[in-house]
């Protein structure tokens, strides 16, 4: 996506960029976009991580070790946590096999983690109550400016 609005800009086209989640990435975008990014808009299914104050220890701990995260990097982190608490239930109840573990991931209501809101899950196991969250490329950071909820 960034070669694509860099080329946009070598060309003159004055649309503005709209991107999906796989934008939402500082280095990925932002920097190899090299400028050209700027007033561009992406969307993603997870907050702003930098906005979180439950996600400041990991962010800081993340980017002393990797650098930059991406916008899939704390999602994924909490999913992990969900899923290891759930396949930890089942080990405990002897009952460690896909189907204990997907019921204990469809039981997950409330947990507190680093996303900033309470993660819970339906029965069919999809995210209770999920979100997408709007963002626009401001000098070389995104700035949440909208959400948008199915409610």
């Amino acid at each position: 996506q960034a070669i694509g609005v860099r080329q946009s800009k070598e060309l003159g086209l004055k649309a503005v960029f709209f991107g999906t989640e796989g934008a939402r990435d500082k280095k990925d975008f932002i920097q190899a976009a090299e400028g050209a990014a700027e007033g561009a808009y992406v969307y993603h299914f997870a907050p702003d991580i930098y906005a979180i104050v439950e996600a400041k220890s990991y962010v800081t701990k993340y980017e002393t070790k990797y650098g930059s995260l991406s916008g899939f990097g704390p999602p994924a982190y909490e999913a992990a946590h969900i899923l290891l608490a759930a396949m930890d239930k089942a080990a405990k109840a002897n009952k460690l096999n896909r189907k204990e573990i997907l019921a204990n991931v469809t039981q997950t209501k409330g947990h507190k983690g680093i996303l900033g809101f309470p993660v819970s899950f339906d029965a069919k196991g999809d995210l209770a109550g999920g979100a997408t969250y709007f963002f626009k490329v401001v000098g070389k950071d995104f700035q949440q400016v909208g959400l948008m909820t199915g409610q």
